[in-house]
């Protein structure tokens, strides 16, 4: 009760502190003195409740408004979303808590600090080289390696607030509430979308529609969902969370989103081989199976186009034209591999290739995709050893959901630029943090017994 009156005084402060603000630049017309009242707020906020500050950054995720800086250095405009500005202030407000409460290490060890610090290391190294060389601008490459090192600083702050598993569970219903008020929103959508417009299924506040975005964290929620429905023990649960993989599978199917597409059916495979529930693995298996005869005729329609496209003289490969320049983007990709096959042309040498393993050869040569590679390897096996460990229940179908979705993540990066996008990897690096977290609560409470500190210490040798 105490400490509840004292967050409810730091939040009093909060708003008087405002409201002085607010007096003191009445006068101005500029919009920054309100930017800056508002960011003291969501400050002092953090620093009283980082439970709240956390709530509201899992939401803003998907729900938030995208604001156009212009372009920088002749490239693509630079957009910024609030949660852009949430994020930082949530870290110093961190920051400062753990000062205050003379906590001792901010970031605590996990088996991602090496490969996330060795891959922005070298990150920055390669964009350096690539300044000095002409082959990077200054401006896009900051704001893109800027982009990176947020998503990392949420994966740290989720990490480093979570001590139990009960608050794993409240930050995965904030999780789950975001992905069903996005499933109602593209379900909504469904009636009036079209193939081949602009009216495509889309996630808020996107400017144009951005199909394969909202595919790609349909597909990465859908897998969660699905696996959480798998393990509940509650027949009523059971059908909750049926209803809400029903609604995120319906509006994915319709973004008419091949690489959505593939990012689901790579993560049913991986399902099908991992999981222990033997119905399960039938089920999918044979959904699978039989998808060509089930599916949509409009869904059907969309995939097929990949090869009847492809017949036309002009097209290479023997693929629509999309599919050719996602194919043809790696001959550019080896081009700037034998320019410099150490560090690559740097970090936005090449902005517009719909592959993430192109741009990233192109950007870091061998060396970046391996260390993209390595920290996804290691988000797999933390997954798929918390997978065994739990018993029935929510935390095992997230699990296994997870390492999922790790999967549908890198293969979704075969058609899209998946590691930049906001609207995936900010949700995916969340949901990340509360995985680690639950690794490092289970090595902890075992570490007592013999034989399973044992196989823990064999399950962090990756």
């Amino acid at each position: 009760m105490r400490r509840s009156c004292g967050g409810c005084q730091q939040i009093t402060l909060a708003l008087l502190a405002v409201w002085g603000l607010h007096s003191g630049f009445s006068g101005l017309n500029d919009v920054a003195p309100l930017l800056f009242c508002l960011a003291l707020i969501y400050f002092l906020i953090s620093f009283a409740s980082t439970s709240f500050a956390l709530a509201v950054v899992a939401i803003s995720m998907i729900f938030s408004p995208e604001i156009s800086l212009g372009a920088l250095a002749n490239q693509r405009a630079i957009a910024v979303r609030i949660e852009d500005f949430l994020i930082p202030i949530m870290l110093l407000a961190w920051v400062a808590r753990s000062a205050v409460r003379k906590r001792g290490r901010i970031f605590i060890k996990t088996p991602l600090n090496q490969p996330l610090l060795a891959l922005v290391l070298f990150s920055f190294v390669s964009s350096a080289v690539g300044v000095t060389r002409g082959t990077v601008d200054l401006l896009p490459a900051f704001f893109y390696q800027a982009k990176v090192i947020e998503f990392f600083v949420l994966f740290y702050v989720v990490l480093n607030f979570i001590e139990t598993e009960k608050q794993v569970k409240f930050f995965l219903f904030f999780t789950l509430l975001t992905v069903a008020c996005l499933a109602l929103y593209t379900l909504f959508q469904v009636p009036s979308t079209e193939m081949y417009s602009i009216h495509r299924i889309t996630a808020p506040f996107e400017g144009r529609p951005q199909p394969a975005t909202a595919g790609g964290y349909l597909a990465f929620s859908f897998l969660m969902v699905f696996c959480i429905m798998l393990y509940q023990k509650s027949a009523f649960r059971k059908i909750i969370f049926l209803i809400l993989s029903v609604m995120v599978l319906i509006p994915l199917l319709y973004t008419f989103s091949r690489t959505a597409y593939v990012a689901l059916a790579g993560g049913l495979l991986l399902l099908a081989f991992v999981t222990k529930n033997q119905w399960a693995r039938f089920a999918i298996l044979a959904v699978i199976t039989i998808s060509p005869l089930i599916l949509p005729a409009a869904v059907k329609d969309r995939i097929a186009y990949t090869w009847e496209d492809g017949k036309h003289a002009d097209r290479a490969y023997q693929v629509d034209q999309s599919s050719g320049e996602r194919l043809n983007a790696f001959r550019r990709s080896w081009e700037a591999i034998k320019q410099n096959p150490i560090l690559g042309l740097g970090i936005a040498s090449w902005e517009y290739p719909d592959s993430q393993y192109a741009r990233t050869l192109h950007e870091l040569s061998f060396i970046g995709l391996g260390l993209w590679l390595w920290i996804f390897l290691r988000l797999f096996k933390i997954g798929r050893w918390l997978y065994g460990v739990f018993p029935a229940g929510t935390l095992k179908g997230l699990a296994l959901g997870y390492c999922a979705g790790v999967i549908a993540i890198l293969f979704h990066c075969t058609g899209s630029c998946t590691l930049y996008i906001v609207r995936i990897m900010e949700p995916f690096w969340f949901v990340s943090g509360l995985m680690v977290a639950l690794y490092n609560i289970r090595i902890s409470a075992h570490s007592s017994d013999s034989s399973i500190a044992a196989t823990n210490a064999r399950g962090a040798q990756f």
